[in-house]
C-alpha cells in the first residue's frame, strides 16, 4: 500500500536557474550506493559506514554521545564540501569525525572537549556553558536524545565560530540560531520513562509499506543555495516535523532522500545542486534523531521532471513565467519503507 503526501509550501515564486525535482525509481537497498554516491568522496562514505556499525551496538554513555559528535562533524564536512568550502575546513572536520570513530572502535572514550576549527573564534559563551552543564549532569547519560542534542549543539557552536571568522556576525546568525535550538531542546528533553517488561513475542508477518513526502525546493532553500545555513524557516520547520514522524515509526527500515532539479542549468550543475540539497536534508534529519544507518541520499538531477510542457518566451517576463512553470520540478523527496 502506498500513501503519498505532498507538501507544497512555496514561499516565493521568483526566477530560479537551478533547484531540486521528482522520483519514480525503485528505492535501493539500505546501505547500497544510490546514483548520487559516485559524487561523494569515498572518505565520507567510509566514516558513515563505520558510524552505522557502531550504531548497532547497545547504547552506552558516553560512547553514544561521542558517536553523535562524530556524526555531527561528518555532517559539517559534507556541508562544507557541497558548499565548495575551504578544503582545510573539510579535512579538519572529517579528521575530527574519524578520530572519534577510531577511539570508539578501540573501546576507549575520546576527550570530552570540542576543539575549535583552525583560525576560529569562540562564540556564545553562554551556550557553551549550557552544553558543559548538560555534559556534567546526570541527565546526559539518562537519555540518548540529550546526548544527541548536546553533541550536535557543541559541534554547531564550533562551526559557528569558524563561520564568524570567515564572514562576521551577520553571516554567522543562521548557524547560531541552529545551535540555540539544539541547546534549548536538549535542556527541555524529558528523562526516558522506565521501560515495562516486554510482552511475549508474537510471530506476525506485517506488510511492508512505503510513504513519500515531497518538499518544494523554493520552500526549503534560498535561491540557488543548498547549505544548512541557507534553509528557510518554513523548510526547517517542515523537516523538524518530518523527523518527529519518522522517529515515531517503530517499524522504520529505510529512508531515501532524493534531490531533483529543473532543466534550466547544465546537467552536471543540476546533479550537484540536487545532491547537495538532498544531503543537507538528510543531515538535518539525522541531527533531529533519525537513524543515519537507515538513510541514503541520491541525486536525479533534471532526469525526472513532473511538468514537461513549459514553453519559454522572450524577455524578463517570459523567463519568470517559464521558471514559475518549472517550479514543481524543483524539489526534494523523502521516501521511507517500514512495517506499520
Amino acid at each position: 500500500m502506498n500513501y503519498t503526501k505532498t507538501v507544497m509550501a512555496s514561499l516565493l515564486v521568483f526566477a530560479s536557474w537551478h533547484a531540486t525535482a521528482a522520483e519514480s525509481m525503485p528505492m535501493p537497498m539500505p546501505g547500497a550506493p544510490g546514483a548520487s554516491r559516485v559524487a561523494e568522496p569515498a572518505a565520507f562514505t567510509a566514516v558513515q559506514q563505520r558510524l552505522n556499525q557502531l550504531a548497532t551496538q547497545p547504547e552506552a554513555c558516553p560512547a553514544t554521545y561521542h558517536r553523535f559528535k562524530s556524526q555531527a562533524w561528518l555532517n559539517v564536512a559534507r556541508d562544507k564540501w557541497h558548499d565548495s568550502g575551504e578544503p582545510a575546513a573539510v579535512n579538519e572536520s572529517l579528521a575530527q569525525a574519524t578520530s572519534l570513530v577510531d577511539r570508539l572502535e578501540q573501546g576507549s572514550n575520546p576527550a570530552w572537549d570540542t576543539p575549535a576549527l583552525r583560525a576560529a573564534t569562540q562564540v556564545r559563551a553562554d551556550l557553551w556553558q549550557q552544553a558543559e552543564a548538560l555534559r556534567s549532569s546526570t541527565r546526559l547519560c539518562a537519555s540518548a536524545d540529550v546526548q544527541r542534542l548536546t553533541a550536535f549543539c557543541e559541534v554547531q557552536l564550533a562551526w559557528s565560530g569558524y563561520e564568524t571568522t570567515r564572514g562576521g556576525w551577520k553571516h554567522t546568525a543562521p548557524y547560531i540560531r541552529i545551535a540555540e535550538d539544539l541547546c534549548a531542546e536538549a535542556q527541555r528533553a524529558p528523562a526516558p520513562p522506565v521501560p515495562e517488561p516486554p510482552p511475549a513475542p508474537q510471530v506476525v508477518q506485517k506488510p511492508l509499506v512505503s510513504e513519500k513526502v515531497v518538499l518544494n525546493a523554493q520552500a526549503l532553500f534560498r535561491h540557488d543555495r543548498s547549505a544548512l545555513a541557507d534553509m528557510l524557516p518554513a523548510g526547517l520547520r517542515a523537516i523538524n516535523v518530518l523527523a518527529q514522524e519518522l522517529r515515531a515509526k517503530a517499524g522504520l527500515e529505510h529512508v531515501v532522500v532524493s534531490g531533483h532539479a529543473d532543466s534550466t542549468g547544465t546537467p552536471g550543475y543540476n546533479h550537484r545542486l540536487a545532491l547537495a540539497r538532498a544531503d543537507t536534508v538528510r543531515n538535518l534529519l539525522v541531527m533531529r534523531g533519525v537513524d543515519a544507518s537507515k538513510m541514503d541520499v541520491r541525486s536525479l538531477g533534471d532526469t525526472q521532471p513532473v511538468v514537461t510542457q513549459c514553453q519559454r518566451a522572450g524577455g524578463a517576463a517570459g523567463w519568470l513565467a517559464y521558471t514559475a512553470c518549472l517550479q514543481p520540478n524543483r524539489r526534494v523527496e523523502i521516501e521511507w519503507q517500514g512495517t506499520p
